[in-house]
């Protein structure tokens, strides 16, 4: 029980600092930073809580080992496991099975049964759901909530639909009987997830261990980011066109509202629109003030016709998106420029270290002897830990470092993924005689299964927000992160997370045996 705690503490304590570091808290709604926390928790504590239970099942099997053969060399008899064709693989630990420092961990069935099946009820319906309500243009929760199921049936109806028909079809042909039912529509479930795990983990072994080496390259860094604050400024640009617009829009059907040219209650619609200039704050409207002007201009030499209910619905919807992609746009581009401006100041270092103030500094350094004096180490001291010196010397040499351990372990996974499809024959993981270094599921154990698990997991994450694919609904630092983003994030933490737990074990070759299942 403790190491669930441990393992629960751990992810609800991660899912906190990463909402406080990338949610737009001032813009998003309580209830949905509650939902992304507790999905964020719940895809986190697939990857705390793993290494333990394997790690107990480890030193389990460690002991039983031990047991069957100090039972077989007193009777003169061959191990029941071996003789059976089991566990050939496994090296003689007939001693040194010591009880790993967590203690052993009771059978975790129902635990991993209950945060499963939550994570898929999230994944899969709730913050898809919350996610349209409250991007919904309709002003009663009813109306969203309408809204929501609508556009949530335009995908899940036609595929629950041929869905069926599959089953039907598979069921029709003995190829899958009444009893397997249950659990093929479960491996049905999740093979879109592990699916997608594989695309994704197989470009973010490359993509990582190169991201990293790049943050090595102090001038490189510098050319991309010049490159990322045009594409940024382009993207504010068009952001506030579309607010402009949306801007232009409601003050136009607001004039004709309060001129009573319009269908349905006017006072009804003129609440409406004061709700949908809410939206916008003051300070937001004065910045696309010129976008806003010449979008009016053009409104009104167009033929407009009168307003109802459904154009102002129409119109929030719209004001909401807009709002959110220049809110997005501006922060990111504020943010980028920020850090151009701090890694030119980098750049500018980096090309002074051969030049003769630094040279003079060094100089200082030393004492009139030749030999480095009291003040001497000092100055010397004060320039190897300057921060500006360290940004620019040693912390490239560390992101390569870390390129070059992350390749190793990017190489480590493709050879176990590669040679699955033989662990029925031989075990070809390099990965399972790693942790057959410590076959008690000790410390060294969980170490050396914790890392590749952590690895692996960023790999996938790192990868699937860094497709051009889903650029929109990409995490950005700084508290910018918007609802969608959130809850789009929220959502494939829990539908992959069981998908990545499932292909890292695989990785460990170890043959399906009911009676360790």
């Amino acid at each position: 029980m403790a190491v669930i705690v441990a393992a629960v503490t751990s992810a609800v304590t991660s899912a906190a600092y990463l909402l406080h570091k990338y949610a737009d808290r001032k813009h998003c709604p309580w209830y949905v930073l509650l939902l992304v926390w507790a999905t964020w928790s719940l895809g986190l504590v697939f990857f705390f809580a793993l290494p333990f239970d394997v790690s107990s099942t480890w030193h389990e099997r460690c002991v039983l080992t031990a047991a069957a053969a100090a039972k077989a060399s007193s009777v003169g008899l061959v191990p029941a496991p071996v003789a059976q064709g089991g566990w050939d693989d496994i090296p003689d630990v007939t001693g040194g099975c010591v009880v790993p420092p967590w203690g052993a961990v009771p059978a975790m069935t129902p635990f991993w049964s209950a945060t499963y099946w939550t994570s898929m009820l999230l994944g899969y319906f709730m913050s898809d759901f919350l996610k349209e309500v409250i991007a919904s243009g309709a002003f009663t929760l009813a109306g969203r909530v309408k809204a929501s199921l609508r556009s949530g049936a335009m995908f899940y109806i036609p595929a629950a639909v041929l869905g069926l028909i599959f089953l039907t079809y598979q069921l029709s042909t003995g190829t899958v009987t009444t009893s397997e039912v249950r659990g093929y529509c479960k491996a049905a479930a999740n093979a879109f997830s592990l699916g997608l795990v594989i695309l994704m983990l197989g470009y973010g072994l490359v993509e990582v261990p190169r991201y990293l080496w790049n943050k090595g390259d102090v001038e490189g860094q510098l050319r991309y980011l010049h490159f990322r604050v045009s594409e940024y400024h382009e993207a504010s640009e068009t952001a506030a066109a579309r607010l402009g617009e949306a801007v232009a829009s409601l003050e136009l059907i607001t004039e004709q509202v309060a001129a009573a040219e319009c269908v349905g209650d006017t006072a009804a619609l003129r609440r409406l629109c004061a709700r949908v200039a809410l939206h916008a704050e003051p300070s937001e409207r004065a910045a696309v003030l010129a976008q806003t002007t010449e979008a009016s201009e053009r409104l009104r030499a167009s033929l407009v016709a009168a307003p109802r209910v459904a154009d102002i619905e129409n119109l929030n919807f719209r004001t909401k998106e807009a709002l959110t992609a220049y809110r997005r746009a501006r922060a990111n581009y504020s943010r980028t420029l920020a850090r151009t401006v701090t890694q030119t100041a980098h750049c500018d270092l980096l090309r002074q270290l051969d030049d003769v103030s630094w040279d003079e500094q060094r100089e200082s350094a030393r004492s009139p002897n030749g030999g480095p004096g009291k003040k001497g180490v000092l100055a010397r001291a004060r320039l190897v830990f300057d921060r500006r010196y360290l940004r620019v010397t040693v912390e490239p040499v560390v992101w390569r470092v870390l390129a070059v351990g992350c390749a190793l372990l990017s190489l480590l996974v493709l050879v176990c993924e590669s040679t699955i499809i033989f662990r029925d024959i031989v075990n070809l993981s390099i990965l399972s005689w790693l942790l057959f270094l410590d076959p008690a599921g000790g410390v060294l154990f969980l170490v050396l299964f914790a890392v590749p698990l952590f690895y692996i997991t960023a790999c996938v994450y790192f990868a699937f927000f860094r497709v051009k694919l889903f650029g929109f609904y990409a995490l950005h630092s700084g508290q910018n992160s918007d609802y969608g983003s959130l809850l789009f994030n929220g959502t494939y933490m829990c539908r992959l997370a069981p998908g990545i737990v499932y292909n890292y074990l695989n990785l460990l070759h170890e043959p399906h045996r009911a009676e360790e299942s």
